[in-house]
């Protein structure tokens, strides 16, 4: 059989969240636009669905109960739990992830730095791309192991160096 708590509404929870962030009725009918007896029968309705009285009326406001206490660390959870889904199923497109850069120190300061700048411009609101410059003389293989993407100055390119697949273990 059915409880009254198996009717729980979320729309509830977050006026109740409202009018605890708020501290009064009145305060919470304003945030929400609606009017001061829509929320106190909402407030009724969550009351009789947890079982018990979620606040006090005082003449400095309201007070919660231990059951709104209770209701409120729930509510905030449940709040804070379908934030995250927002967060998680708005940035499945998002580009994540770190280039490491290896180039000569005179490259990387007076080319690339305004270059990056304009590059993540226009991808800023979809991406979270961190860019880790390595300024290095570019001799060896040191640079290759480290780095992502190496740039250098030469008069002429052999096909290793280009376009190689490097695979993290």
């Amino acid at each position: 059989m059915a409880t009254a708590i198996d009717h729980l509404d979320w729309d509830d929870l977050k006026l109740f969240l409202i009018v605890v962030r708020c501290k009064s009725v009145t305060g919470a009918a304003r945030e929400l636009k609606v009017s001061h007896s829509t929320v106190s029968r909402r407030l009724a309705r969550l009351e009789y669905t947890v079982g018990g009285a979620l606040v006090e009326r005082t003449r400095d406001g309201l007070l919660l109960t231990p059951a709104g206490l209770v209701t409120m660390r729930r509510a905030e959870e449940i709040e804070n739990g379908v934030n995250a889904l927002r967060s998680d199923v708005s940035n499945r497109d998002e580009i994540r992830g770190t280039v490491r850069l290896a180039t000569m120190e005179g490259i990387a300061t007076l080319y690339l730095s305004e270059r990056l700048v304009e590059l993540s411009s226009p991808l800023a609101s979809s991406t979270l791309i961190a860019w880790k410059i390595k300024p290095s003389s570019l001799s060896g293989e040191s640079y290759r192991m480290s780095s992502i993407v190496a740039i250098r100055w030469s008069a002429s390119i052999s096909p290793s160096s280009c376009s190689r697949q490097r695979r993290d273990n």
